[in-house]
């Protein structure tokens, strides 16, 4: 990093840190500036003071800057856009205890989930609140303060659906804690920076060094600070609704953040997972919330039936309460001056609605989600049901009904109905009209997905991921429309700088599509800076070069293509880009095609010694080329002989020719029939001699698991009429000894062995049982495997995750535990792993099958990395869709109905599998077909299928 500038980023709480840092920075050459965020609002916030900031950036995150909006708003792009300048510390936060007065310090933590819920449902709550307050203000604000109050909301909600993502990419950023930056003088900044010389002066200014943290000072001291390039529209008033106002020597004290449900006597803890999955609130819809941890974090939630006791005194309070309401308004009318026609002005709907206890149905939401959250879905939905009885006008009861239906049920068209709802009562609700879209899209409903998408565009064009969502639509659906689905890509671009696909969609139109190449090439980079193993993204640049004939920059594009993607790496490629060629060899195939084309049985000259039928002793004398009378010659030629055109010299010629044909037809008389005198001979001689036994190599052994059915009993024929010997595994005996019965009786050697491959015990005797004869095995096929279910992870049986996991991974692993030792041994032998494309590509609702059979992919590599050195083979086979198996009928637990899978076109079978295994098997023994993918035609991914029908 060469450019010696230094930005000190932090909440103005923090300032006595930032004094520290700046006072020990200052005595080296380098410039340190001041950027941190205020309590005004008018000011640019510190993603817009630091957007334009070449220099390295210490971000000092404390738990008042996670609580800040200043520092919050836009944070997640500014550490994406600079992730590669930016080192992160963590400092404790500072307030001033209420009590004593006095300044004390709450630690920063977001390492665990349990530490970042409390972030989480301090943005969620502070938007809720907001939007809780939004009519009554607006009833009381003029024009213009209604525009500072939806800019509020927008900003709030944004913040609320980044703040998860936000600390995620900081955990994945190398950070430090305070005590540990300030450590050995700093040196873990110089290192960040390469600049050992800088930090070499410091050292020696080590004595003039102090890093106490003094008490935060009344003003900040003028320092120089980066100008920051803000548009005027981007600073608007941000409307306040009234709270105390805190001074910079007062920092606002951290707000105690509680999982938004009473803690009862009884209670029982939440997993990572289970917390994880229920992050979703009022303003942050599906796709916003990634998976935060998968670390087990206990927490407190309130037992069934205190819930249960809550739910019903709640609503009969909200019932209690709304009727006294009405009742008081009653009243209020009664007493209130009677008006004129013409001075009586009519409510309008908004005007109803701000009677609405908007306090109490935020706190309906709140229960509702906790009831969801630890596990108790119908619950939850029970109370929503109630809850839209009592509160039939609120859209975000709507809004939020239909978010648990369509996260935790299958009821996507009651979900579809209550946003619809939603939609109605508040026609600008910008997390419905999004959610509505993602359900279109699920549903393949693409024109009502992009209707959607395009009226929150109208809404609210800023919307998180809205021109994405509404690009993918359009690209994928809308062909004719590519060009406004590059409009939309450069907006989603634009608009989240870290999307990385966004970039990438862009760049493809551009390039393939609109031929801009010079402004594909610009987003292409872009992309790898943002995600730089793109798997893609390398190789279109170096296409991009090699047409522009820069072939020094398509090859250097092309060796970073194929190192994030080998498949990249093809013959067609290598001669593209590394400028190989091929001889041309066509000469040398013409000559070679005349001696090809004389049979050999016909003039066998290499097998007949030429002294024993030398062509010489033809005697000219028999065959007197001159004398040969004109009748011996067929009449047609004796015709053409007497033709008057022809001179005598011509005449001549011809005669001398056809002399030599007869000539040479003699000869090969004469040699066919010395070949067959010595095939005679051969044959004579051969009866005579008794023949010698010749020694052959053993048939091979081949282990194959899963035997009795699919896969694993194709495999076995196919190996079975090869010649191989067979150790054949199964769980039901009767299958498996049918199995053996109708090999044995095709010729084949067989043993078979019945055991499950999910019992170690079982699996372990069964190997290291078997005789002498048997124990030499060339080939282990682990074929076992299951697919139990299909549902969503949340409504997942923990029974079939276990079957699963037991029978794809464990029991792969039992049999490679006892068989590899015995290839080790005899050094050599090949395992294959029969994996699946669900192992490379993920598909709704196969959660738990496509996680096992990933780590088969995983293990598989390991495994080779093991083993190589003592010259076995390791090899996967990933299949797609395969008839003729029982995956289909065991994962729908033997339902034949919902078994029919494949009526509607054309998958594998499982002897295609079988011979492609077999294909791999036989290969020399220096040769090791690695990973093989294997679809049939009409599929083109785990979820891409051409259901047109069978060809």
């Amino acid at each position: 990093m060469a450019t010696k500038k230094i930005a000190l980023a932090y909440c103005i709480d923090n300032l006595p840190v930032a004094e520290v840092l700046y006072n020990a920075l200052s005595q080296t050459s380098y410039s340190v500036v001041h950027c941190y965020c205020k309590k005004n609002v008018d000011e640019a916030t510190l993603a817009e003071q630091l957007r334009d900031f070449d220099g390295t950036i210490l971000l000092l995150i404390s738990d008042n800057f996670l609580r800040s909006e200043h520092c919050m708003n836009r944070a997640l792009q500014l550490v994406q856009q600079k992730s590669g300048n930016i080192l992160p510390v963590v400092i404790d936060g500072r307030s001033k205890d209420d009590a004593t007065g006095e300044w004390v310090n709450t630690p920063t933590k977001f390492e665990r989930i349990g530490d970042i819920i409390p972030y989480i449902n301090y943005w969620q709550n502070k938007y809720l609140d907001l939007r809780s307050q939004k009519r009554k203000f607006e009833a009381e604000s003029e024009t213009d303060k209604r525009e500072d109050l939806n800019e509020s909301l927008r900003i709030l909600r944004q913040v609320s659906s980044e703040a998860s993502e936000f600390l995620r990419v900081l955990r994945n950023i190398k950070y430090y804690q305070f005590s540990d930056f300030i450590d050995n003088h700093l040196k873990a900044f110089f290192d960040f920076v390469e600049d050992p010389s800088e930090w070499a002066t410091l050292q020696a200014k080590a004595p003039q060094l102090s890093f106490n943290i003094g008490e935060a000072p009344a003003v900040i001291e003028s320092r120089e600070s980066p100008e920051p390039v803000v548009e005027e529209t981007a600073t608007a008033e941000m409307y306040q609704p009234p709270v105390e106002v805190v001074t910079p020597e007062e920092p606002m004290a951290p707000v105690e953040e509680t999982v938004p449900v009473e803690v009862a006597a009884e209670s029982q803890e939440w997993s990572g997972e289970e917390l994880a999955e229920n992050l979703e609130d009022l303003g942050v819809v599906i796709s916003e919330h990634a998976t935060l941890l998968e670390e087990e974090v206990p927490l407190e939630i309130p037992a069934l039936d205190a819930v249960a006791e809550d739910l019903a005194s709640t609503l009969a309070d909200t019932t209690d309460t709304l009727n006294s309401e009405e009742s008081l308004e009653e009243e209020e009318a009664q007493d209130a001056p009677e008006t004129s026609n013409e001075e009586a002005i009519p409510l309008s709907d908004d005007d109803e609605e701000e009677d609405e206890p908007d306090d109490k149905v935020t706190e309906l939401i709140q229960q509702a989600r906790g009831l969801v959250a630890s596990g108790q879905v119908e619950s939850g939905i029970t109370f929503m049901k109630q809850a839209i009885k009592t509160y039939p006008g609120s859209a975000e009861l709507h809004y939020f009904y239909g978010l648990i239906l369509a996260q935790n049920t299958r009821d996507l068209n009651g979900a579809l109905e209550q946003l619809a709802l939603a939609t109605e009562i508040d026609p600008d609700h910008e997390a419905a009209f999004f959610l509505l879209g993602e359900l279109a899209e699920h549903q393949g409903d693409f024109n009502a997905a992009r209707k959607h998408y395009e009226r929150l565009v109208e809404i609210n064009d800023d919307f998180t991921d809205v021109f994405y969502r509404l690009g993918t639509v359009l690209q994928a659906n809308f062909p004719e429309e590519v060009e406004y689905a590059a409009k939309c890509f450069k907006k989603a671009a634009k608009r989240n700088p870290g999307n990385a696909d966004a970039h990438y969609q862009y760049a493809s139109i551009l390039a393939d599509v609109m031929g801009k190449t010079e402004k594909a090439e610009e987003y292409f980079l872009q992309t790898l800076a943002i995600q730089s193993k793109h798997p893609f993204a390398n190789y279109d640049l170096a296409l991009i070069y090699h047409t522009a004939g820069d072939a020094a920059k398509a090859l250097q594009y092309y060796e970073a293509a194929i190192a994030n993607n080998p498949e990249l790496q093809t013959p067609e490629n290598e001669i593209a880009f590394r400028g190989l060629s091929i001889e041309p060899v066509v000469e040398p195939v013409v000559e070679e095609v005349p001696i090809v084309e004389i049979p050999v049985e016909e003039t066998p000259v290499i097998d007949i010694p030429v002294e024993e039928v030398p062509v010489e002793e033809a005697p000219v004398e028999e065959v007197p080329i001159e004398e040969a009378p004109v009748e011996d010659i067929p009449a047609v030629v004796a015709e053409e002989l007497v033709i008057p055109t022809l001179s005598p010299l011509l005449s001549s010629e011809h005669d001398t020719i056809e002399a030599l044909k007869q000539n040479i037809m003699r000869l090969e008389e004469l040699l066919r029939a010395k070949a067959a005198q010595i095939e005679q001979e051969l044959a004579a001689q051969a009866e005579t001699v008794v023949e010698e036994p010749v020694e052959t190599a053993p048939p091979k052994t081949a282990l194959i698991t899963g035997a009795t059915s699919g896969i694993g009993l194709a495999t076995a024929r196919v190996f079975a009429q090869a010649g191989w010997r067979l150790i054949i595994t199964g769980r039901r005996e009767d299958r498996l000894e049918a199995v053996r019965q109708e090999l044995v009786e095709a010729g084949t050697d067989v043993l078979g062995l019945v055991f499950d491959v999910r019992d170690y015990a079982s699996v372990s005797a069964a190997i290291n049982g078997l005789s002498e004869e048997w124990r030499s095995i060339d080939l282990l096929l682990n074929n076992a495997g299951k697919a139990k279910g299909l549902s969503e992870i949340q409504e997942g049986s923990l029974e079939h995750w276990e079957e699963m996991i037991d029978t794809n991974l464990k029991g792969l692993l039992y049999l490679t535990r006892c068989v590899s030792p015995i290839m080790v041994a005899q050094h050599s032998g090949q395992i294959i792993n029969v994996g699946s494309i669900a192992g490379k590509e993920p598909y709704p609702m196969g959660n738990v099958y496509c996680a096992s059979k990933a780590a088969v992919d995983m293990l598989t590599r390991a495994m080779r990395m093991d083993l190589y050195k003592y010259n076995i083979r390791v090899s996967q086979i990933a299949p797609g869709h395969v008839e003729e198996t029982e995956f289909a009928l065991v994962r729908f637990d033997g339902d034949a109905e919902r078994a029919k899978i494949y009526n509607d076109f054309q998958p594998l079978t499982s002897t295609d599998v079988a011979n492609t295994i077999f294909y791999m098997a036989t290969q020399p023994s220096h040769v090791n077909i690695q990973d093989v993918v294997i679809y049939g035609t009409q599929q083109a991914s785990a979820t891409l299928i051409d259901r047109s029908g069978r060809p």
